[in-house]
């Protein structure tokens, strides 16, 4: 039986992203509202997370469109360290920017639904995911379609893709600051917007320090991995705006 899902509430909208929250059934009742703040406790922290997360997106793809990366240590620093890349050439840039580019343009043309959900049975360490749909799946039972940026011949297009909501954890949300909901944000909206992917444990970094878990995660894996996104999207922004935010 699918989730029911309940309570949209809008959180965000920055140069014209507009993201809204659901929770499921098993999610709402961590969402009580906490001290004179009626939103509730999940909500907040979502109305704290994915604003820092828009706002580094949008920035990071203003250093791209404006040609700065190559000349910021912390662009050059970040894609070496989430990106396996140890000499930042402009082919490198190209393809970061353009999977850059579909994530703020499917933010964009797109309301984006985050959807809370408690656990995924079977899946107990799962902390977030994007839906999909076969072509082939009834009408009736698909995901509506999305504006998805693409590129054809060499040349941007646009394509109609069916890619379901966001989903992130309750109890990940809850135990962890701005910084990593920010990130596992950007980790899901690429698999929804870029469709990137994920490599198991070598794709996925540790927490407290950023490293990934295990070894052997090359370059051409790197610049489609959906986490090397999320963390190279937040550090760039933070490190080279030397902010003062919380990783972990």
């Amino acid at each position: 039986m699918p989730k029911l899902y309940f309570g949209q509430t809008g959180l965000a909208e920055t140069n014209g992203a507009q993201v809204h929250v659901r929770y499921s059934y098993g999610s709402i009742f961590h969402n009580l509202p906490c001290n004179m703040n009626f939103d509730g406790q999940v909500t907040t922290k979502l109305n704290n997370a994915i604003p820092l997360a828009l706002q580094a997106l949008n920035y990071v793809h203003d250093r791209f469109t404006g040609g700065h990366v190559l000349s910021d240590p912390e662009g050059k620093y970040s894609a070496e360290r989430y990106f396996k890349i140890y000499e930042l050439q402009e082919d490198h840039c190209w393809k970061i920017a353009l999977v850059i580019k579909m994530m703020v343009a499917g933010l964009n043309t797109n309301r984006t639904v985050v959807k809370v959900f408690r656990g995924l049975k079977g899946h107990p360490t799962v902390n977030g995911y994007v839906t999909s749909r076969n072509i082939n799946t009834p009408k009736k039972h698909r995901n509506h379609a999305i504006h998805h940026f693409t590129k054809k011949d060499g040349n941007p297009a646009w394509r109609p893709v069916n890619k379901g909501d966001v989903h992130m954890k309750v109890a990940s949300i809850m135990r962890n600051c701005d910084y990593v909901n920010a990130v596992l944000f950007l980790h899901e909206a690429s698999h929804k917007y870029a469709s990137t992917a994920d490599f198991g444990e070598k794709g996925y970094t540790v927490k407290n320090t950023g490293a990934y878990r295990e070894g052997g995660l090359t370059t051409e894996q790197a610049l489609i991995n959906a986490e090397s996104y999320g963390k190279f999207i937040m550090d760039y922004y933070i490190k080279q705006n030397s902010l003062n935010i919380a990783i972990w």
